[in-house]
Order: C-alpha cells, then sequence, then structure tokens
C-alpha cells in the first residue's frame, strides 16, 4: 500500500516556513485546506516523491481494468497561471515514483490511470526549488469549481473541476481515500506542505486536490 508521498530536500540555513494548515504541536492526520498560506522561505529540493508499493494501490488496479484513453501532454490551470508540459513517471525497483526531472515541469504516473479514464489519475510535481517557486507552489490557492484542463496526445481536451483540497501527514497517508472507489474519470494534484523538518531533511505533509472530470461540452446543431 501506499506508505509515503513526499519530496525530499536538502537541509538549508533558511527557517522552515509552515504553510497554514494546523496549528498545533501534533498536526491531525487529515487537514482541508480554506486559505493560502501566503510568504514561504525557499528550502531547495532535490526532491523524491515516493509512492511506495503504487503497485498494489486502487489507482494501478483501476488502470488494468480500464480501456487505453490518449497520454496527456499539457496541464493548464487559469486560476493560478498555470500552463506546463507534462512527462510520464513510472516506478522505480522498489515501488517509489520516480521524481519529476524538472522544477518546472509536472509528472503524471503513467502506470495508473490515463486523465479520461476511469478511476483517480496522478500528477505530482514540485512545490518549491532552491531559488524560488516551483511548478505547484500555488496549488492550494486553487478552489472548489476552478478549471483544470488537460490536453492529451490525439490534440482532445478534457476538463475537471475542483472538488476539494486536503493535507495530510505522510506518515499517515491514507490511500484508499485518495486513490480507492473511484469508478469514474477523477484527477489527483499532488504536491508536498507543511512545515519542513529539518532533520528529515523533507516536509511533514503532502497536498492533495480532488478534481472530477466535467462533461464534454455538447455543440449546438447546425439548422
Amino acid at each position: 500500500m501506499l506508505a509515503v508521498l513526499g519530496v525530499l530536500l536538502v537541509a538549508v540555513s533558511l527557517p522552515a516556513a509552515a504553510r497554514g494548515f494546523a496549528a498545533s504541536a501534533r498536526q491531525p492526520d487529515v487537514v482541508t485546506v480554506d486559505g493560502p498560506s501566503g510568504d514561504r522561505a525557499f528550502l531547495g529540493a532535490a526532491p523524491e516523491l515516493g509512492l511506495r508499493s503504487l503497485r498494489s494501490s486502487p489507482a494501478a488496479a483501476t488502470a488494468v481494468r480500464s480501456a487505453p484513453v490518449p497520454s496527456p501532454v499539457r496541464l493548464t490551470i487559469p486560476a493560478i497561471e498555470l500552463d506546463t508540459d507534462l512527462t510520464g513517471l513510472t516506478l522505480h525497483a522498489d515501488g517509489r515514483l520516480q521524481t519529476p526531472p524538472r522544477f518546472e515541469q509536472p509528472g503524471w504516473y503513467q502506470d495508473g490511470p490515463a486523465p479520461g479514464a476511469p478511476g483517480a489519475a496522478l500528477i505530482v510535481g514540485h512545490v518549491d526549488s532552491y531559488t524560488g517557486p516551483a511548478v505547484f507552489y500555488r496549488l492550494e490557492r486553487l478552489r472548489a469549481g476552478d478549471v483544470i484542463t488537460v490536453r492529451r496526445t490525439d490534440g482532445s481536451t478534457i476538463r475537471f473541476a475542483v472538488r476539494l483540497l486536503e493535507s495530510y501527514r505522510k506518515d499517515a497517508f491514507p490511500t484508499a481515500r485518495v486513490f480507492g472507489g473511484v469508478q469514474t474519470p477523477e484527477l489527483r494534484l499532488v504536491t508536498c506542505s507543511g512545515p519542513f523538518d529539518k532533520q528529515r531533511k523533507s516536509y511533514t505533509r503532502n497536498l492533495v486536490v480532488f478534481a472530477t472530470q466535467l462533461p464534454t461540452p455538447t455543440l449546438p446543431s447546425a439548422s
């Protein structure tokens, strides 16, 4: 099962900056995100988005059952001024998800459902870099109803609407809640969040955006 979905970062001398998800010493397992956290320090990264044992997760199982759909090549989110190409990601031998090789480019898990196929498609990206914001830095600013557009290899586009944002402790990542029980096309965007743990050289939480596919617009027939 999925044990950790996180980004490991190199140690730096900058102060750790909380991202506004909790105010207690021990953060709860699940926090519904209701507002952006504001400015934060850039902690830099040699990230390793470690999806462990994803082969046995509901996301992978759904991919086997669903019919092939075109692969995604571009992600556009107007609400946070994001428009970027996508790269494909697969798993290391130990089951960890590969790291997106570029800070400015997210990656999709190509062994799971593709966006538009039944199940929860997964796209992951960096939150920051050594020098400033990375591609998913503004992800927490999304709100319910914001539209996410994915363009595919055949030139078609599909749209998703944000349903909710939640933040989870990495040591209590709820695989079934994030990926399980999804029979229709949905999308999950994931990045790091929470305070930065200097000892572990990692953010302590993950931010997950849940989105549901919108109907394809129907063009009026010519009269």
